[in-house]
Order: structure tokens, then sequence, then C-alpha cells
């Protein structure tokens, strides 16, 4: 999943027919989880898991019935999180505010050798995957496309990024 339910990001989802007007009343909270400090958007919700990021730097997964950190999480970044992450193929795709995009395994939270990639700019957006490769939008003015973990280019340059 990733942000607003799709590549699209029409944020309609075919799975949100169960709450109407009738029952909307009949809402109660199930868990709540903390982190250090705010979390500024929208979880990834994935084969049954949370992914939430936070300003303290930190990627978190949780189990979504039971709101319990699941093992190997959080994960740090090197600043603040201010956007969704993105959830594809067995893989957490992040941006951070410390000019970069990360890549986690989605189990075991392990990084993904090669990443994270560094960019000009602060990351705010979030990332969008589409048929493997993973589209995140940076501050310096830059749209970045990971090609796999190995390549990974950007629209002006259209040459390799050097890795982090």
């Amino acid at each position: 999943m990733q942000f607003r339910n799709g590549p699209l990001h029409k944020g309609v989802s075919p799975f949100e027919n169960v709450i109407n007007p009738a029952n909307v009343s009949l809402l109660a909270e199930s868990w709540v989880a903390s982190t250090g400090a705010a979390i500024p958007a929208s979880p990834a919700i994935a084969n049954g898991v949370a992914y939430v990021a936070s300003f303290d730097h930190n990627l978190y997964a949780f189990d979504a019935t039971s709101g319990i950190l699941l093992p190997g999480w959080p994960r740090a970044t090197g600043g603040p999180i201010g956007s969704s992450p993105a959830v594809a193929n067995g893989v957490v795709y992040v941006g951070s505010q410390d000019h970069k995009i990360y890549a986690f395994n989605a189990t075991t939270g392990v990084p993904l050798t090669g990443w994270p990639v560094t960019t000009g700019g602060e990351i705010e957006a979030s990332p969008t995957v589409v048929n493997g490769v993973v589209y995140i939008g940076s501050e310096d003015n830059k749209i970045f496309w990971c090609l796999a973990a190995r390549f990974r280019w950007d629209s002006t340059r259209r040459e390799p990024l050097n890795r982090s």
C-alpha cells in the first residue's frame, strides 16, 4: 500500500465499505501506540502491519490488529520523517528530512543493501511504487526514481546517483 491507496493517489479504498451512518456510532478505539514525537502522516497498512513514520527520526511497524511493536522495529533514519511510507514487494520505502530515501525489509526491518539513496534536499513527499520502481520528490527540485537497489537516477542528471 502507499499514500492515498495506490499510485494514482485517488484515496479510495474498495475495503472502506463497512462504515455507514447506521453503524458509525459503534466505532471504538482498538489500540493506541506511541512514538517519540509527532506522527505527521498517514500510516501504510500492508499484510497486517501498520508502518508509521515519526518526527522522532524513526519508522515503526505495529501489528495492525493488536498495536504491538514488531521485533526489529523501529528503524532509525538520520532526520525527521514527515511523509507516509510505501510498501511493495516486501519492502518499506520512506523519505527523511536528512535528504535520504530508505528501504527496509518489511518483515525484519533490516535495511536493504545499497540504501539509503542520498538526494540534494529534504524528503517530505511520500514515495510511490509502480512496477518495481520507486518515485519520490525531493526539496532539491528533482524527482528521483530508483530502479531496484543498484540503479538510481534523478530527473535532471539522468545518471546514477552516488551511494551514501
